[in-house]
């Protein structure tokens, strides 16, 4: 699972769970916002675990992830994705309670930070949880 292509989240303080949908769907960053926005259940349209996969689902994106994070310490959510060549969606916490997503691409071992540059090493990032990224075949009516 590989070859996921960079998007950058619009504005500095939201927009990084729409660019983690455009990443896993492989579409445009205003296509995935569209989705998303949708699919939002909240006034300030920040972007949850259930959001996230709810878009997924709706754009029949190659990639699905569970509605639940598995959320351990960070030490072994890093451990856990350098283990494994899984992709995964993981949500972070940097500078206090402020949350954001990230993906984490399993077969190059590097995060896809959509509000920094495409390849970091998120350590700055104290890690919070993650969600696997599983393979769908989608049947065509």
């Amino acid at each position: 699972m590989s070859g996921f292509k960079y998007r950058k989240q619009k504005q500095v303080d939201r927009g990084c769970g729409a660019a983690c949908v455009a990443m896993i769907s492989g579409i445009s960053f205003v296509k995935a916002e569209n989705a998303t926005q949708k699919n939002c259940t909240n006034n300030l349209g920040f972007v949850g675990i259930r959001n996230i996969s709810k878009s997924l689902s709706d754009l029949k994106a190659p990639y699905q992830v569970s509605a639940k994070l598995t959320v351990i310490s960070n030490k072994k959510i890093r451990d856990a994705l350098k283990s494994t060549e899984r992709s995964a969606l993981v949500r972070t916490r940097k500078e206090g309670s402020v949350y954001h997503w990230m993906l984490w691409d399993g077969c190059s071992s590097r995060f896809l930070n959509p509000s920094d540059r495409e390849d970091t090493t998120a350590k700055d990032f104290i890690l919070y949880g993650y969600a696997n990224l599983e393979r769908v075949d989608h049947v065509l009516p």
